[in-house]
């Protein structure tokens, strides 16, 4: 008797075991459904919001297609005169990348340096040449839009802006492992601000 009253309990011990991993499992999924949603409407709503950006401000949005325009593949490079005939035609540019630094540049502004990452669909290229903006933006703006994006400063985050370039300037950096950087930054003004997101967030893009 003793023996199946063992049996019993093991049994229905296991039963629970089971049952809690499955409610488990099923838990973990809804819950990974609904940050999932949650990231696609953010991106959603970001598309959205840079596209609003681009249209109020008649920015150009295609420079980088335009940059790569007749070349198939490999590494390239790029020369301050291509830049000059997409980034100084008197309209500003949409701008996505990483926020290397800000700092106060006066009591009403800060400047911030931006070093570029290629957009979705900019091609299977590798530009051989670093593009960077340092951009004078209000400080009223860069304050509400850190406020407002908590983790618009972590490491890997993403900004898209609207910017007014003024000049490039073009330098060479050395590297740790000895290679020559080859790096080409514009300079201007921030006339709007968008959070992107994580960039590993991006890489499960299709």
């Amino acid at each position: 008797m003793k023996r199946i009253v063992t049996i019993l309990i093991i049994v229905a011990f296991g039963g629970y075991l089971v049952h809690n991993y499955y409610q488990t499992k099923a838990r973990e999924a809804v819950h990974q459904k609904a940050e999932k949603e949650k990231v696609a409407a953010f991106k959603e709503r970001t598309k959205a919001e840079i596209g609003s950006m681009v249209s109020r401000f008649g920015a150009i949005d295609n420079w980088e297609e335009k940059l790569l325009e007749g070349d198939s593949g490999g590494e390239k490079r790029v020369l301050t005169m291509e830049l000059e005939k997409l980034w100084l035609t008197g309209k500003p540019i949409l701008f996505q990348g990483f926020v290397r630094d800000i700092s106060s540049l006066n009591p009403t502004s800060y400047l911030v340096l931006i070093d570029h990452l290629p957009r979705k669909g900019f091609g299977k290229l590798k530009l051989g040449t670093d593009l960077r903006l340092s951009l004078e933006c209000p400080k009223a703006m860069v304050d509400s839009f850190l406020s407002q994006n908590a983790k618009a400063s972590s490491r890997g985050a993403l900004v898209a802006v609207i910017a007014k370039v003024n000049s490039i300037e073009s330098f060479s950096l050395k590297t740790e492992g000895g290679e020559t950087e080859e790096i080409k930054r514009g300079r201007g003004k921030c006339l709007a601000m968008s959070y992107v997101g994580l960039f590993q967030d991006m890489l499960g893009e299709k």
